[in-house]
């Protein structure tokens, strides 16, 4: 894998569920590891829904494959680039360890583009 291709830094942040003072879990999200990634994007949309515009962002983040690195779920982890946050939909291997792939979905503002998230 060529490292220009790798341009991004790119967070991943690690789901744990807590209880605070009455007993009720909360979800929280804290850092794991930043790494270096590629990103695609691969479609974007808007449509109308609870009586507002959402829209959505899906694109594929690339890495390298790294033994006793961050093993990633699409339950427990997520990716944050740009101040957009990229819930992991799958994962895929390219080749024999050459590398993964992140396919994730973010919820974006409609209207708004970041020169960010290039």
């Amino acid at each position: 894998m060529r490292a220009g291709r790798l341009d991004r830094r790119v967070v991943i942040e690690v789901r744990s569920v807590v209880r605070d003072a009455t007993g009720q879990e909360m979800e929280t999200w804290s850092p794991a590891k930043t790494v270096w990634m590629g990103k695609r994007d691969v479609r974007a949309n808007e449509r109308w829904g609870a009586q507002q515009v959402v829209a959505e962002i899906d694109a594929v983040f690339t890495a390298r494959w790294r033994p006793g690195g961050v093993r990633l779920s699409t339950d427990n982890h997520r990716l944050v680039y740009a101040g957009r946050i990229y819930n992991i939909l799958g994962i895929t291997e390219l080749g024999r360890r050459g590398g993964i792939e992140i396919a994730c979905a973010a919820r974006g503002e409609a209207g708004a583009v970041s020169p960010a998230d290039g």
